[in-house]
């Protein structure tokens, strides 16, 4: 029982390594250039000051 458990065991690594693998294959990561980090800066504020709509507001207006 303890073999059978120890072979699991190195087979969940394996896979969990392998999925890894892809998804650093799959979703890069890219570095944010200064526009971008402006773009999340400013809205952070905006939700601060609470200038934002609900998303059920935006579907409403957009009669969606």
């Amino acid at each position: 029982m303890t073999q059978v458990l120890d072979e699991i065991y190195k087979e969940v690594r394996i896979l969990r390594r392998e999925v890894e693998e892809l998804k650093e294959i799959l979703i890069s990561e890219v570095k944010p250039d200064k526009n971008e980090i402006a773009s999340v800066e400013a809205g952070r504020a905006e939700f601060k000051e609470g200038r934002y709509s609900d998303w059920k507001n935006v579907r409403k207006r957009l009669n969606l």
